[in-house]
């Protein structure tokens, strides 16, 4: 992953406040008549299922899923995103990594590594575990 500045971009736009994400994980409001970075508004997500989330406008955004889609081209809906450090507080894009759902069923024991194995046969048919 390349080095980079931290910059913030747009992630939704109300009546009256503008709302971005910062490459390192902060979320933050300005105020439409303003329009001064001196007047940002932080807001705090909170932890749901062991993730950072936030709401913004009543909808529930995951923050490390806000920050793969504005900062990463190797997000694509549906992919699993984890951790570096095992830290889900540190939603820095440097510290995300992607990886498939077959591998989190893989290494979360959902899928199996094994083959089927034959148990009888019975002429044509054949019973599998």
């Amino acid at each position: 992953m390349n080095k980079f500045d931290h910059y913030s971009l747009l992630i939704h736009e109300s009546n009256n406040y503008l709302y971005y994400v910062n490459s390192t994980g902060i979320i933050f409001k300005i105020n439409k008549t303003s329009l001064s970075y001196n007047d940002k508004i932080y807001l705090n997500p909170y932890v749901k299922h062991n993730n950072l989330a936030i709401k913004i406008h009543g909808k529930e955004y995951l923050l490390k899923t806000l920050i793969a889609m504005k900062f990463s081209k190797e997000y694509y809906p549906g992919v699993c995103i984890g951790f570096k450090d095992k830290n889900f507080r540190n939603c820095n894009i440097e510290n995300l990594y992607f990886y498939s759902m077959k591998e989190h069923g893989i290494n979360t024991g959902y899928l199996s590594k094994s083959k089927q194995v034959l148990i009888k046969e019975f002429g044509d048919q054949k019973v599998f575990r």
